[in-house]
């Protein structure tokens, strides 16, 4: 892979650079390249697999579903279906795909009444903030029927 990274208009990833700002090796590459090959695929065949498992759960889901794509419309006229689209928006806030963001802190900050000091990485659970009561009415919209309108 080395020599490749010499050549005139290298692709994005061969010229990665670590957050000390140095290049990327070879077998540092490589892990790239597998996490972002292997979280591809997984990531989308988790949302689809839950996103299934709510349509198919919830009879009233389903029909909407049914409803709306009744007449057919063109792949490329999907993502302007809204009722499809809340049914995709509301499984990823509830099965994220990344669950936990681990963020280095560029200055001291408290988080919980916890002192953290720059330099220190903290994690963020992605699920604790979608269901927080603190922050949306129904964080459990399946459960309650938000969703199929009942």
């Amino acid at each position: 892979m080395s020599a490749r990274r010499t050549r005139r208009g290298a692709g994005h990833l061969l010229s990665e650079t670590d957050d000390y700002g140095r290049n990327l090796d070879d077998d540092e590459l490589q892990q790239q390249l597998r996490t972002m090959v292997i979280a591809g695929h997984d990531t989308t065949a988790a949302a689809l697999s839950w996103a299934l498992y709510h349509i198919h759960r919830d009879t009233g889901i389903r029909e909407r579903i049914t409803d709306e794509l009744s007449d057919g419309p063109a792949p490329r006229e999907m993502p302007k279906l809204p009722y499809l689209s809340a049914v995709i928006k509301e499984t990823l806030r509830m099965h994220p795909a990344v669950p936990i963001v681990l963020r280095r802190l560029v200055e001291p900050r408290s988080i919980g009444g916890v002192q953290f000091f720059a330099g220190e990485t903290v994690g963020i659970a992605v699920p604790a903030i979608h269901f927080n009561r603190e922050i949306w009415d129904d964080p459990h919209p399946v459960q309650s029927r938000s969703l199929s309108g009942h």
